[in-house]
């Protein structure tokens, strides 16, 4: 029945089209798994476990499951993952697909549901998370489940210096592990730790993650929050409030060499002389998933504005320099010039 239930949500995930269809099925999902984990005694979803890694913040297992009401992230990501595993069947066809999940939270959000869908022998996949009651919760998922028959394995461990079984080639790299402006959640370290593991052929999920340099009326910007319906949002966007300066840097597949210390540096910007239209001085994130699933400013928590500082801040000086360092616990910072 259970398992039957799954299968309904996971299908109409699926093929929802259009931004009311895809929260109404994420929905579904996040009151399936509410439902199925309100046994306190099996389940402690209401952990606060946070972990600091070399890298960030490794949310609780409660925030990790709060992360299922940020409904076009779910959707989009639960989308590019299947379709990934599609197209990698189609180029593997007499094997199974090897799939890494990095940072599942208590409900493997990304990949589970999409298991009844996938014959038992399809894929082979290992699912990370730092949170024993995460990995616990993972693993009393798939019993409660039965899907015990496919080929899961759950492990509590760091990913940021997880490595993975001699042997074990990587189709597919799944990790969700961030916050708006990449600060906070340790998505970047985990993605340096991983691409030296990668092959040429594997699938990384998100596939591209764009940050970039505007100026703006930070004030005025949308600003999306859980359980909140991403039209509620985007149509408060206003293109002319904004000044795009630049593509600061993405991470994907080729950020081999960006990533060779835990720092990146921006080239210098003049500081504007005219701070009426766009005070303030921020990052935008962009995040393409795979293929044409891509989330756009305020469409996901991940995606929301972050306003380094106002710009009547820096008057003083003729022009700056960002500075991500993601070495602790990812930050933005700033070079000044006279």
């Amino acid at each position: 029945m259970r398992l039957t239930e799954l299968r309904t949500i996971a299908n109409e995930i699926i093929s929802s089209n259009g931004i009311n269809a895809n929260v109404e099925a994420v929905k579904k999902l996040s009151k399936f798994y509410q439902q199925i984990t309100a046994d306190k005694n099996n389940f402690d979803i209401a952990a606060d476990n946070e972990k600091y890694v070399a890298g960030g913040q490794a949310l609780s297992t409660y925030h990790a499951a709060v992360c299922t009401d940020d409904y076009l992230r779910t959707c989009y990501f639960i989308k590019g993952v299947y379709k990934a595993i599609i197209t990698l069947q189609l180029d593997f066809p007499n094997r199974p697909i090897k799939i890494i999940y990095a940072g599942s939270g208590p409900f493997a959000t990304l990949l589970l549901p999409l298991l009844p869908l996938l014959s038992e022998k399809a894929v082979e996949a290992i699912i990370l998370d730092i949170n024993s009651s995460s990995v616990s919760s993972v693993k009393k998922l798939i019993a409660l489940l039965n899907l015990n028959q496919y080929r899961i394995s759950v492990v509590q461990t760091d990913a940021t210096t997880y490595q993975k079984p001699e042997g074990w080639e990587i189709d597919l790299f799944v990790t969700e592990t961030m916050h708006y402006g990449l600060t906070a959640e340790p998505q970047v370290s985990i993605t340096k730790n991983f691409l030296p593991q990668l092959l040429p052929h594997t699938i990384l999920i998100p596939n591209q993650i764009h940050i970039d340099l505007v100026y703006t009326f930070f004030g005025k910007e949308p600003f999306i929050k859980f359980n909140q319906h991403p039209l509620e949002t985007t149509k408060l966007q206003d293109e002319s409030s904004r000044n795009h300066v630049d593509r600061l840097f993405s991470i994907d597949k080729n950020a081999t060499e960006l990533l060779n210390n835990h720092q990146i540096q921006t080239k210098y910007y003049p500081v504007p002389d005219d701070l009426s239209i766009y005070p303030d001085l921020t990052v935008f994130t962009e995040i393409n998933i795979f293929e044409d699933l891509t989330l756009k400013t305020a469409e996901s928590v991940l995606t929301n504005p972050y306003c380094i500082t106002s710009f009547y801040h820096l008057k003083a000086h003729r022009e700056f320099q960002l500075i991500y360092d993601y070495s602790e616990t990812p930050k933005w910072a700033i070079s000044l010039r006279n």
